[in-house]
């Protein structure tokens, strides 16, 4: 062969390139996202998303403030102000106003359908780089074609930005642990590692998302006991990854030191500023769990922002109404949703049980969207998404570290939402490491059959041998 000739390459190697999977369907979604923006989006604002709008022109107003006296007092009352929501949608959706103008909704749109382009391609790198270029396909395709994920693009809700965000700080974490370091491994590790704990860090300052780094970390070690056990009982060949101890701690490490570039400032200002060196200054952060199954027989979430019982009261109108000087950020509704699982046990896992068949069932549409083209594939995605999410978890010992984090990613995006109403809206959080474990979880199937394909021939000749 001469020095000039080409060599072809394969469509099948063309198709296994990450650079491939990723932009193929990353594009695929931003197109999806745009069509809805263009033709069916409504960026509806009210509810939670009239409190983020007055939150993000509260930002606009401080950042036009800068260099006035006014600045610094400015920006910690639009901070408390924003911490019951949290502030790091406000803050990105006002970058967007500055630029384009206040209430500038299409431009937002445009930004939050990026975003959803960005966590399409992040989630398809993750799952090709923990399962090859199946699981990346699947988890792409899913991800680019799930409604609620488009629907979000054109809503005014934390999620649109907060999703994409979780899947940065997943991707990096992944690739500390998973990809090869060449060069310099510990350089390799704290980058990657400090980079997700910064994503990390911005994800918790969602108040109801404030326990994932705790939550992460507890499953990261458990998956280092899963691999060690395993290996010490000769399973190693089982695992279809295995992380170097020393590479799980430096990641755990790294990790830690870049979500405390965001905890230091943060509980530094609420130290300082509020008088109160918490992470979250509000019992806010798990209401959607205690409206979930207080009282029980309410339908998915009371109304008129129920009251823990101790108060004697159910609703802040009526604590009101009784002389009591109580407000939302007053309230710890965590220790009530423990306090309610403890004296009605039977009904709240009766109420749990619903809720999970309602997850099951085509999720409801508050504002009463449809994607173009995608829509009619929900229920079908619905299903293989939550399917594979449950049969993914179930294979997390083949990748012990990586699997466990996963899995940890799952459960701390789905706790504060699952309890409430089962809608597009809190449908969203989990859905792109949902989709990871799916694709995962079928590229794991599509495996193991080819790999009994392939030993056909020799399980006859064994049959033979002993039927002769």
């Amino acid at each position: 062969m001469s020095d000039g000739a080409v060599v072809p390459v394969s469509w099948k190697l063309r198709l296994s390139n990450p650079f491939a999977i990723t932009v193929t369907t990353a594009t695929i979604g931003l197109v999806l996202r745009l069509l809805h923006v263009a033709y069916t989006a409504r960026m509806v604002v009210m509810g939670d998303s009239l409190g983020f709008e007055i939150h993000a022109r509260n930002f606009v107003a401080t950042w036009q403030s800068i260099g006035s006296g006014q600045f610094w007092s400015r920006l910690l009352d639009t901070i408390d102000q924003g911490s019951l929501q949290g502030v790091t949608y406000p803050a990105v959706q006002s970058l967007v106003y500055l630029v384009a103008g206040t209430g500038a909704h299409v431009p937002l749109a445009i930004v939050q359908c990026v975003f959803g382009a960005i966590t399409i391609g992040l989630a398809s790198a993750t799952a090709w780089r923990m399962a090859g270029p199946f699981a990346g396909w699947i988890t792409g395709f899913v991800t680019a074609w799930y409604a609620p994920l488009i629907l979000t693009s054109g809503l005014v809700i934390a999620e649109s930005s907060l999703i994409c965000i979780q899947t940065v700080s997943i991707w990096c974490i992944v690739e500390a642990l998973e990809r090869p370091a060449r060069s310099n491994p510990l350089r390799h590790i704290s980058i990657w590692g400090a980079t997700g704990g910064f994503f990390l860090g911005l994800l918790m300052l969602r108040p109801a998302l404030q326990f994932t780094a705790l939550i992460l970390f507890v499953t990261a070690l458990t998956g280092i006991a899963i691999q060690h056990v395993l290996m010490r009982s000769g399973n190693a060949p089982t695992l279809s990854s295995q992380v170097p101890t020393t590479r799980a701690w430096g990641t755990i490490a790294a990790v830690a030191l870049g979500i405390l570039v965001v905890a230091a400032p943060w509980f530094l200002t609420n130290a300082l500023a509020f008088g109160n060196p918490v992470w979250s200054r509000t019992g806010n952060s798990w209401q959607q769990v205690y409206w979930g199954i207080h009282p029980p027989d309410r339908a998915w979430q009371p109304q008129d922002a129920p009251v823990p019982p101790k108060y004697g009261v159910e609703s802040l109108p009526e604590a009101w109404n009784a002389g009591l000087r109580i407000q939302v950020r007053d309230l710890d509704y965590l220790d009530a949703a423990i306090d309610q699982f403890i004296q009605t046990p039977v009904q709240v896992a009766a109420t749990m049980t619903n809720k999970l068949a309602g997850a099951w069932n085509y999720p409801w549409n508050p504002f009463a969207e449809n994607a173009p083209v995608a829509s009619s594939l929900m229920p079908a995605l619905h299903h293989l998404l939550i399917a594979g999410s449950v049969i993914g978890l179930g294979t997390v010992w083949r990748r012990p570290v990586t699997g466990m984090v996963l899995a940890g990613a799952l459960l701390a995006t789905w706790l504060p939402f699952l309890a409430v109403n089962i809608d597009v809206r809190y449908e969203v959080t989990p859905a792109p490491v949902g989709a990871v474990l799916a694709g995962i979880a079928m590229s794991d199937l599509v495996a193991g059959v080819v790999a009994v394909a392939k030993r056909r021939p020799e399980l006859r000749r064994h049959r033979r041998m002993i039927l002769a």
